[in-house]
């Protein structure tokens, strides 16, 4: 992990590098294909049955994703992980549907402030 460390380290003078970061990333998976591959089913059944209400989706969508980035970010820093870090992310359901709420609302308000500007200007 020190050659991604030291590469990550020189790239960030120079800018971000695709190339860089996509290698990152499947150096993570490679150390991890099975857990990553059984994540990704049994995330599509929770998300297919949980799809269709909205509170399943703010419930169960957000924790499951955050899962993912977890435990890359554990193998990452070569933690020790094992399979259930991947549902890590139910842990902080609250804190993520707040700020997922707060997010919403900035953008909402942000939008139509930009919006409604705009429709002075062809009065």
């Amino acid at each position: 992990m020190e050659n991604l460390n030291s590469s990550s380290a020189a790239n960030y003078e120079n800018g971000v590098e695709i190339r860089d970061m996509l290698s990152t990333g499947w150096e993570i998976f490679k150390k991890n294909i099975f857990g990553f591959v059984i994540y990704c089913i049994v995330t599509i059944i929770l998300l297919t049955i949980s799809i269709y209400t909205v509170v399943g989706i703010f419930i169960v969508a957000l924790p499951l994703i955050m899962g993912n980035y977890r435990m890359a970010d554990k193998i990452y820093r070569e933690e020790s992980r094992f399979f259930g870090n991947f549902f890590g992310g139910f842990r902080s359901v609250f804190s993520l549907v707040i700020l997922t709420i707060l997010f919403v609302v900035v953008v909402a308000a942000l939008l139509y402030f930009v919006l409604y500007a705009f429709a002075g200007q062809f009065d």
